[in-house]
């Protein structure tokens, strides 16, 4: 079979993955939404949502959904495309004309991979903005926890790079701190200033924070007395934002390889474990290679289809390995979070696992 055939035959295979794979991931990323509108419903209609927050809301969800559901459109529609072929003899034909099984497939390969590099470039672009957007929608708009006060807090410490706050209650509706102590010290953990506020109220973002009824204290040292000063107001100069004062946090999926890794800088500086954030760092990298690996592991499968005379088998054995990664998946990366395994064991283990599983299915269906 010359060059020519080959490509003709590459252009044949893809498109029939392409008609197949278009119906998979439709119908998966629809199922999805319409399981997900219907457990939300209820919150819709009580909260009084209109129609544009709920269609918003789908089109936020949408990416993400696509970015989950994208390996099992892989995996099936390869399944189908080369059970289909089989079944009609024409992998045989192929195979007839010198052609290995890896060679027939390699198109399916190489589409793996570059949906593998793509859903890597969407997590750290698409997925993230949406999702943050998605997380703003549904807490603040149609929720409206802020307004009801559901995101106040009481009695916490809080830490702003120098600055150490403890406060008494958080009103997240008036966006207002109440019974603030405000507490700086030097390189050697020195108290060096203390603030004690009635409150603190946020203006705007251009003003910040400014505190009322204010008793500032600077402690003594040996050769200066203690300084007390009183104030009706005074700025209060604090990175923080109400909206970092909310119970909800960021998922995983809300942010990219560089916020993960300015949130580990972050903790580093805060004195807080970063094992946690090391292992969601690392499966953030690991996931979108499951799209490659999907293809391996589906391959041998669809070939075998043709031996068995039925796809049920093949597809049954196949959609079970792949679902089994996700649980195998989980369980390493909760073992990392653990500390029960290296991090980056934790989470590449799975992807290693199946490749290392997917290499021996194809090289025992090559070989036969």
């Amino acid at each position: 079979m010359n060059r020519i055939e080959r490509h003709i035959l590459d252009r044949y295979l893809l498109r029939s993955f392409a008609s197949v794979f278009g119906l998979c991931l439709l119908g998966s990323v629809s199922l999805f939404i319409i399981f997900d509108l219907f457990d939300r419903m209820r919150i819709f209609m009580k909260e009084g949502a209109t129609v544009f927050q709920a269609v918003s809301y789908v089109l936020f969800k949408i990416p993400l959904i696509v970015h989950l559901m994208l390996p099992v459109a892989i995996m099936v529609s390869t399944l189908i495309t080369l059970g289909r072929l089989s079944q009609l003899s024409e992998v045989t034909a192929m195979r007839s004309c010198g052609l290995s099984i890896i060679r027939i497939a390699r198109p399916l390969f190489i589409l793996g991979f570059i949906a593998a590099i793509l859903a890597l470039i969407s997590s750290e672009t698409i997925v993230p903005w949406s999702q943050q957007r998605l997380d703003d929608l549904y807490h603040i708009q149609i929720r409206k926890k802020v307004e009801k006060g559901v995101f106040n807090r009481e009695n916490f410490w809080y830490r702003d790079g120098k600055h150490f706050l403890n406060i008494g209650v958080y009103e997240s509706r008036t966006r207002t701190i109440r019974n603030l102590s405000v507490l700086q010290f030097d390189k050697s953990f020195a108290l060096i200033r203390r603030i004690d506020a009635e409150s603190a109220i946020y203006v705007r973002p251009e003003i910040g924070w400014v505190m009322k009824n204010v008793t500032e204290i600077e402690p003594g040292n040996e050769n200066n007395n203690q300084q007390l000063r009183s104030y009706n107001s005074l700025p209060l100069v604090l990175d923080t934002k109400p909206k970092d004062f909310y119970l909800f946090k960021q998922t995983p999926e809300s942010m990219s390889i560089s916020d993960i890794w300015a949130q580990i800088q972050r903790f580093n500086k805060d004195g807080v474990s970063t094992t946690r954030s090391y292992v969601e760092l690392f499966s953030k990298t690991a996931f979108p290679l499951l799209n490659f690996i999907v293809v391996i592991i589906s391959v041998p499968f669809a070939i075998t289809s043709v031996r068995s005379g039925t796809m049920t088998l093949p597809f049954v054995g196949a959609v079970a390995v792949g679902f089994g990664y996700y649980f195998i998946h989980a369980l390493s990366v909760s073992f990392g979070m653990a500390e029960l395994l290296p991090v980056v064991a934790s989470a590449w283990a799975a992807n290693i696992l199946f490749l290392c599983l997917g290499g021996y299915l194809l090289a025992g269906v090559e070989a036969n």
